[in-house]
């Protein structure tokens, strides 16, 4: 049972590394600097998302009832991310084709911080580090696993379309508005 509860966090592991790089490319600064970090989140994505999946059938070898409790852990967000994410990165690189060397104007950085991107990795972490409670703890432990999975996932939820309007204007300057014109002096002032 312990191979297999390393084998779970080795995929966590594989799912942080994909929810860092999907999650920075909205502050990379170049157009090459995304897109290279997005293909790199497509391989990382790839990876994670079936190592899940093997993973959970490896886990109906040890122990059936368990491997069931935790499979839609580690095979639904895989499967969320390769309809979602997966698409919107391809679409991402190939837009990056065009004009790689330029800098990463606001449309680029919306389309990089695009929740249906963003999201699905986080929330795989989460299912993903679950699971490794799901396999070693009972009953109880799964339906807090499977609580705490629901919580972050509304909140991840709620929340990424905040964070796509924050990485828009990343990088835009405000406008400041100087007045050049003398203001009357105060009684105060001018003592």
């Amino acid at each position: 049972m312990s191979a297999l509860i390393t084998a779970v966090w080795a995929v966590a592991a594989l799912w942080a590394v994909a929810a860092v790089q999907t999650c920075s490319l909205a502050v990379r600064r170049g157009r090459m600097a995304v897109r290279r970090n997005a293909s790199r989140a497509r391989a990382t994505l790839l990876a994670a998302a079936a190592a899940g999946p093997l993973t959970a059938v490896a886990s109906a070898f040890v122990s059936t009832p368990r491997a069931l409790a935790a499979a839609p852990l580690l095979v639904v967000p895989a499967a969320v991310t390769l309809a979602w994410g997966l698409p919107r990165l391809r679409a991402l690189v190939s837009a990056l084709g065009d004009d790689p060397w330029g800098p990463s104007d606001p449309r680029t950085r919306r389309a990089s911080a695009e929740p249906r991107l963003t999201v699905p990795p986080l929330v795989a972490l989460t299912g993903a580090v679950m699971a490794v409670l799901v396999l070693a703890g009972g009953l109880v432990a799964a339906l807090v696993a499977y609580g705490l999975t629901a919580a972050v996932t509304a909140a991840l939820t709620l929340w990424a379309p905040r964070l796509r309007e924050n990485a828009t204007r990343a990088g835009v300057l405000r406008r400041v508005l100087i007045h050049t014109e003398q203001l009357p002096a105060t009684g105060r002032e001018a003592a």
